[in-house]
């Protein structure tokens, strides 16, 4: 019964579209669960009726045993009784011959023994009880009595298995159009909304016609010099210098005399694992945490927010990379600048300039990128600064759209 309620469910789930295959499979592997609930709960019942019917068959033994007993010795008591009967039957036949007394017994269950003659004797002693009779045979059933209350509500079943689910009923034919309403209020005006992302720059304008020149303006006159300003606070200390160049490597020695051969050595102990790329995995991606404007030469551009690391190496505090190995690095530089600004950034190594980018806007933002492949020792120090060689003043870099990005390619 449970294997065809199982065919029948699982049938029906895969007939069925309405919901996707996990889902069929979950509702299933559930159904399953409470099939074997209930079949374990069957037979658990199965179990216990058999129990009561063992329990029945060995009361019903005993009872016919015992039924068994009482009908023997009913039958000795009967026989016993009948054996008293007939000698008392003779003795009352001997006394009628002597006295010539016609006797003429009467015997009752009830009553005692009494003779009828010409003198009747004195009524003898009530007899002892005699012994209960046999079981007489099995009655007519009595008349059907009347039909009895009803009984107490018994506890709610298990819930059944959920079905499939039905066919899709037939879409019904579209009603008519409802009258128009009334004009509803104008709404309240809304926030203004967020500004938009810039666009791409548009194609470049034909050049239009050169204009007249202009005549010379007369010198104006030099202004007079101001008076001295007063000495400014002493202001704060400031960072750490970057690691200077590293120096010349010096000129090799003459080559030595060859020694004699000397005599093997003992087996030296078992070296450290070498470094490969694949044990070591560096890269990182940061922006420009604000916009960053009172440009200056050789001014540190530190980018510090959405730091993106994988291994170790960029410092988010200073903005500046440390290799933790010797190897060949990708770098890559984005600068933007607002309308009528113009930059110009490096990627510098250890003081030294790797790679530069210059960006400049018209009437409207503008970005340059740039990267740059170099070999790096361990512990080299690259970073991006304003290049000392041209920023117009007042200038503005971006924050949303200028990025720092370096990576490990290989060792």
């Amino acid at each position: 019964m449970a294997a065809g309620a199982f065919i029948i469910t699982f049938l029906s789930l895969v007939l069925s579209d309405a919901a996707p295959i996990d889902t069929q499979l979950q509702n299933l592997h559930h159904q399953v669960k409470s099939l074997n609930n209930v079949l374990d709960d069957v037979i658990r019942e199965f179990v216990d009726l058999r129990q009561k019917h063992e329990d029945l068959e060995h009361k019903f033994h005993d009872v016919s045993v015992e039924l068994n007993h009482v009908r023997r010795k009913q039958d000795r008591r009967g026989r016993r009784k009948n054996r008293n009967l007939g000698g008392l039957s003779e003795e009352r036949s001997a006394f009628s011959q002597r006295s010539g007394t016609v006797f003429k017994p009467t015997f009752s269950l009830l009553n005692n023994w009494k003779g009828h003659g010409p003198q009747s004797g004195n009524v003898g002693l009530k007899g002892e009880k005699g012994d209960p009779g046999l079981t007489g045979p099995k009655g007519d059933a009595g008349i059907a009595g009347p039909k009895g209350a009803s009984g107490l509500t018994g506890p709610k079943g298990d819930d059944g298995i959920v079905g499939p689910k039905g066919a899709s009923g037939l879409t019904g034919p579209k009603g008519d159009d409802g009258i128009v309403g009334p004009k509803g209020a104008s709404g309240l005006t809304g926030p203004k909304g967020a500004d938009g992302i810039v666009g791409p720059k548009g194609d470049t304008g034909p050049i239009g016609p050169r204009g007249v020149a202009g005549l010379n303006g007369s010198k104006g006159a030099t202004g007079s010099m101001g008076p001295k300003g007063d000495t400014g606070s002493t202001g704060p200390q400031g960072y750490i210098g970057l690691t200077g160049p590293k120096g010349n490597t010096g000129n090799p020695g003459t080559q030595g005399t060859s020694g004699s051969k000397g005599q093997r050595g003992n087996v030296g102990l078992k070296g450290e694992p070498g470094v490969n790329a694949v044990q070591h995995k560096i890269a990182f991606h940061a922006k420009l945490g604000s916009n960053m404007g009172g440009l200056s030469d050789n001014q540190h551009i530190n980018m510090q927010d959405d730091v993106f690391t994988v291994g170790a190496g960029y410092d988010r505090h200073t903005g500046v990379f440390v290799s933790p190995i010797d190897g060949v690095y990708l770098f890559s530089i984005t600068v933007l600048v607002l309308e009528r600004d113009q930059v110009e950034v490096a990627i510098m190594k250890n003081g030294d300039t790797i790679v530069d980018v210059y960006t400049g806007a018209e009437d409207e933002l503008q970005s340059g990128s740039n990267m740059a492949l170099v070999h790096l020792q361990a512990n080299d120090r690259v970073w991006v600064q304003v290049d000392k060689s041209y920023h117009a003043p007042n200038s503005v870099i971006d924050n949303h759209f200028t990025t720092f990005t370096g990576l490990l390619l290989y060792t």
